[in-house]
């Protein structure tokens, strides 16, 4: 398993018996002869870093369309993906 379906299972859970493909945020389409699948949660952008596969078990988002103005858990910036800030158990703030 990939690091970024493990993330989308640590943030969101999973539903089981039910794959990515059957997600509303599941998307695909041709770009210049190839078949791109991306998950609109996760993030959309050119970079194959986010390429999602349709038979990975789905998170615990299946089906809930993603709200206007909610921002995916990375995020283009300029010219590389950036991720979102997830807390880490134990993490310590900044300045401490």
């Amino acid at each position: 398993m990939t690091r970024k379906i493990q993330l989308m299972h640590d943030l969101y859970g999973t539903t089981p018996g039910r794959r990515c493909g059957e997600c509303c945020s599941f998307v695909s389409g041709r770009y210049y002869g190839r078949i791109l699948r991306k998950c609109e949660r996760y993030g959309l952008t050119h970079s194959e870093a986010t390429d999602w596969a349709k038979s990975w078990e789905a998170c615990g988002m299946l089906g809930v369309p993603m709200p206007e103005g909610e921002r995916p858990v990375i995020e283009w910036k300029g010219s590389r993906a950036v991720r979102e800030s997830v807390p880490v158990d134990g993490q310590m703030g900044v300045g401490l």
